[in-house]
């Protein structure tokens, strides 16, 4: 996992939800002459990362991502805290701070690209592009793509599309039981998933697909068969060396390898879900 150092505070992003994120000039520790970047640094609570592993979830499912050939912006590790660049800091930048998480935390190279809207879901990406990302999606569970508060967290640019902000996913590791896992896998023995994927940016466009639609996850359930766990493994043993909780990241493992061994049979769910 790179380590970057904040050197420059830029602005605030506004637009960035309830973790108002920081724009912030970065670079990577340990290089003699390393290059100026630009991160954008979400600003958690405590209880964000106590109650929903955030942190931990967002470095997880950017790993993840790359694993199924899913463009995410460069992840890094950086502490806001840091002596140097807190001594750069006007009071209320500081006072923002003090609110927040103090330890370590995730930064995201700060990517080019369109916020995909209403306007841009016809834009020149492709079905298969809306289907991989759906199926992903439902994956990782994630309620906020799309989801109750109409939130694309996804980019376009020339290249395709580019996929931020993973915070709300895998719920089943927060717990202290693991009951909402038995929930989960029980709905997968029944070839059912839980109703969260209706709201999904793309599912009304799967749904309404005049096409073929039986190779749709094919390229996604091939990703997901040959998922390579020992490095699943390492991203989580990784994040857990330098302090970022996964919750009850044991769970995490049973849940990719169950889906790995059943990739067949979640695609067949999935097609079953835009059907």
């Amino acid at each position: 996992m790179k380590k970057i150092v904040p050197i420059r505070f830029e602005r605030v992003v506004e637009s960035g939800g309830s973790t108002k994120p920081w724009l912030v000039t970065a670079v990577q520790e340990g290089l003699e002459d390393p290059e100026e970047i630009t991160y954008v640094v979400k600003l958690f609570s405590e209880s964000n990362i106590i109650q929903g592993n955030n942190i931990g979830k967002e470095f997880f499912c950017n790993e993840l991502a790359i694993q199924f050939d899913l463009d995410v912006p460069e992840a890094a590790f950086i502490t806001l805290n840091d002596p140097n660049f807190r001594s750069t800091l006007k009071s209320e930048e500081l006072e923002t701070l003090s609110m927040r998480y103090e330890g370590g935390t995730f930064a995201s190279r700060l990517a080019e690209g369109s916020l995909v809207n209403e306007q841009l879901r016809e834009s020149p990406f492709t079905i298969h592009d809306c289907a991989t990302l759906f199926a992903f999606d439902c994956l990782i569970l994630n309620t906020d793509r799309g989801g109750f508060r109409n939130k694309p967290n996804l980019l376009m640019n020339d290249d395709g599309l580019i996929l931020i902000d993973h915070e709300l996913t895998f719920n089943f590791i927060d717990s202290a039981d693991q009951d909402a896992y038995d929930r989960l896998i029980s709905q997968l023995a029944d070839n059912r998933w839980p109703e969260f994927y209706e709201k999904h940016i793309f599912y009304n466009k799967l749904k309404s697909y005049k096409g073929s639609k039986k190779a749709l996850f094919d390229t996604f359930e091939e990703s997901l068969r040959t998922l390579d766990l020992k490095k699943i493994q390492h991203c989580i043993t990784d994040l857990e060396d330098r302090g970022i909780s996964l919750g009850q990241s044991d769970l995490l493992i049973d849940y990719l390898r169950t889906l790995k061994q059943n990739s067949s049979k979640f695609r067949t769910i999935l097609l079953g879900l835009i059907s």
